[in-house]
């Protein structure tokens, strides 16, 4: 089973909740023109920490520093384990580089849900998200 780990940087900003996610290029091998978040697949013998510090200096040429990550949720779907991470910021914050995908882009969660090429995975961390944060009910 592939194991995957998630970036999810998230600003709240007058009771609406956003979050950065990757703008998928055409080329791309997985989900190609959709918007998902970063991250990606862990290599065998790392643990979450070194896959997700990684993946993130690999996409968008930022060094995260674990200290600034806090698990959100561990959950399987579809024959992948995810592990999501939550990277509070502000909608200011631009990472130095997308080097994977066209663009980073911040959503109004709320909003997301309209999009059709957000995964259905992708939508249910996002309700996860809203539950947590916003206290709205269940989509």
């Amino acid at each position: 089973m592939r194991t995957v780990v998630l970036l999810i940087p998230y600003s709240i900003k007058s009771g609406k909740l956003f979050v950065m996610m990757q703008q998928r290029s055409m080329q791309q091998k997985r989900i190609p023109g959709y918007i998902s978040f970063f991250g990606g697949g862990m290599n065998e013998g790392e643990s979450e920490e070194q896959a997700l510090t990684r993946e993130v200096k690999e996409e968008l040429n930022f060094d995260l520093k674990i200290n600034q990550v806090k698990l959100f949720q561990s959950y399987e779907f579809y024959k992948t384990i995810n592990h999501a991470y939550l990277f509070e910021t502000n909608t200011d914050w631009t990472p130095p580089a997308v080097l994977e995908g066209d663009a980073a882009v911040w959503l109004n969660v709320e909003d997301a849900f309209d999009k059709p090429n957000i995964t259905l995975k992708d939508k249910t961390l996002l309700n996860d998200l809203e539950i947590e944060f916003l206290n709205k009910p269940i989509r």
